[in-house]
């Protein structure tokens, strides 16, 4: 399942602070979104960047983050590329209960959370949001947005920030050679320091993870464009040569890129 929504029945007797009146995912967004905002939006985007616009003013959105959105404003929001999404939008009278220092700044930085992505990969189970759940939704939503607040970076995370930022970047154009070494330096640390990090918050070197990305890029475009020769599915993905492209298609999932294809296509 690649998104839903569901309209959530109001429950008189939901004890959680927040009500919850739709909730709904997306896996790779591409489209922008233009509305009149009646209701307070809670965002948590955890894969990929992109931008917000309030009322003419322009926010950055970089993964992993919560946006929170208010009555009253016009919104214009939307991927670079693509995002994963998950949201819920609430009563208007939520926006009470909600703590100052999220209003004051629409674009939350969220530091690497697993009990927060348990929590939000939970929304893609089939028997998630079913019409009986609607004050456990309320509770698993005010959950997530206190965990989101205990997971705000420090001032004394400026590594994790330029993390998040480069690791979006990737997601956005892995076809974009990767350079380690200037990415250290922009960070101001040695290289070593900058790969920890890494392994640490992602679980993988960054040029691991550049090459995953790339791959899965390039797995996608066999898959969406099949008329398109293999050597422009390379190029597409930032690979000059396409045997070169082809040998490290093969590693990664043990198949050439034309019977990746052909399987796919049955």
């Amino acid at each position: 399942m690649n998104s839903f929504v569901r309209v959530l029945p109001t429950s008189p007797t939901s004890s959680a602070p927040i009500r919850v009146g739709w909730i709904g995912a997306w896996k790779q967004r591409r489209h922008r979104t233009h509305r009149y905002c009646e209701h307070v939006y809670l965002m948590w985007i955890t894969r990929g960047q992109g931008d917000l616009i309030i009322d003419d003013r322009s926010y950055e959105v970089v993964a992993p983050c919560l946006v929170v959105t208010t009555p009253g404003t016009h919104l214009d929001y939307g991927p670079v590329k693509s995002w994963d999404e998950h949201f819920a939008i609430c009563e208007p009278k939520a926006v009470d209960l909600l703590p100052t220092n999220i209003l004051q700044q629409p674009v939350l930085p969220l530091m690497p959370s697993p009990l927060l992505r348990n929590v939000l990969q939970s929304w893609f189970e089939p028997d998630f949001a079913q019409p009986s759940d609607d004050r456990r939704i309320d509770s698993l939503i005010h959950f997530a947005l206190l965990e989101s607040l205990r997971c705000r970076p420090t001032p004394l995370d400026p590594l994790l920030h330029h993390l998040h930022r480069v690791q979006a970047r990737i997601d956005a154009h892995p076809e974009q050679p990767y350079d380690p070494e200037q990415d250290a330096r922009e960070a101001g640390v040695s290289r070593s320091t900058w790969e920890r990090a890494w392994k640490t918050h992602v679980g993988c070197p960054p040029a691991r993870y550049h090459l995953q990305r790339r791959l899965e890029t390039a797995a996608r475009l066999l898959e969406t464009k099949p008329s398109a020769s293999i050597r422009n599915i390379a190029l597409e993905v930032g690979y000059d040569d396409p045997l070169h492209f082809s040998r490290r298609f093969r590693r990664w999932c043990g198949h050439s890129p034309k019977a990746y294809r052909q399987q796919r296509s049955h």
